[in-house]
């Protein structure tokens, strides 16, 4: 579905993103991992076509980016940003149904069969319940699942998430990736930056991990976040810890081991 080959790219003279490949298929759940300043966000953004590249190539669904459309874009891949503040108190229906924007003409306002995708995607979240409720007024994690549900209503099977979790307890953590781990098993594929513990993970789930001089490996979880490999990419000594809970569950988190 998404093919990203030897990308490059940055600000001015300063590439932050250097030579980075990845591939996404559906169902694939990937984490992008990295220091503070390593370029995460701006791959992100290059990958969405928000920022130009300098060279390499980006393809979905095995056509070059740059020969798609602002519609056609988003019909196959959708963006979640780090933080979303409203510059009106929108309510939660009208937030999610901002999702259709890229599928209707010019001036078009959303019909019955926009606001029957709103309800289905909130159904599928289990926040049905929030479809009257000030999108201002709700939790972080709330907002979150807010904005996955507009993601679904835009019908792209790419998901892209920049730090959905920054900022969140432990409890509208566990929230917002209950709802990612479903989309997975649907078929829609996620790429989501992150600076927290990597829970749940399958072993099909992938990492892209990058370092400060724009570089990153991509692979299987475990075979990327070896200890070599981390404390190349942060600069620091770290020491990725794995464990599995009662139920089964496999987690990771990396911890400095120079304090």
């Amino acid at each position: 579905m998404l093919n990203v080959t030897s990308l490059c790219g940055g600000y001015y003279k300063n590439i932050v993103v250097n030579e980075v490949s990845l591939q996404a298929n559906e169902g694939d759940m990937i984490y992008v991992l990295g220091a503070n300043g390593c370029g995460k966000t701006t791959l992100l953004n290059m990958i969405i076509g928000y920022k130009k590249r300098e060279s390499g190539s980006i393809e979905f669904d095995g056509i070059n980016i740059d020969e798609l459309s602002v519609k056609q874009m988003a019909k196959l891949v959708s963006y979640i940003p780090q933080q979303h503040v409203p510059a009106y108190n929108y309510n939660v229906r009208d937030v999610v149904v901002m999702g259709r924007a890229g599928s209707l003409p010019i001036y078009a306002a959303p019909k019955d069969k926009d606001f029957a995708l709103v309800n289905e995607s909130l159904d599928m979240l289990g926040i049905a319940h929030f479809i009257d409720a000030q999108y201002s007024e709700l939790s972080g994690g709330e907002r979150q699942l807010v904005l996955i549900a507009r993601a679904l209503c835009q019908q792209a099977k790419i998901i892209i998430m920049d730090e959905p979790l920054q900022s969140l307890d432990f409890v509208n953590q566990a929230m917002v990736l209950r709802a990612l781990k479903l989309l997975i098993k649907k078929g829609y594929s996620v790429m989501m930056s992150t600076h927290t513990a990597i829970s749940n993970y399958a072993d099909t789930d992938k990492v892209l991990l990058m370092s400060r001089k724009g570089s990153a490996v991509f692979g299987s979880i475990e075979d990327i976040l070896t200890r070599e490999n981390i404390e190349r990419a942060y600069g620091t000594p770290l020491q990725a810890i794995f464990s599995i809970d009662e139920r089964g569950g496999k987690h990771i988190i990396c911890m400095p081991t120079n304090v």
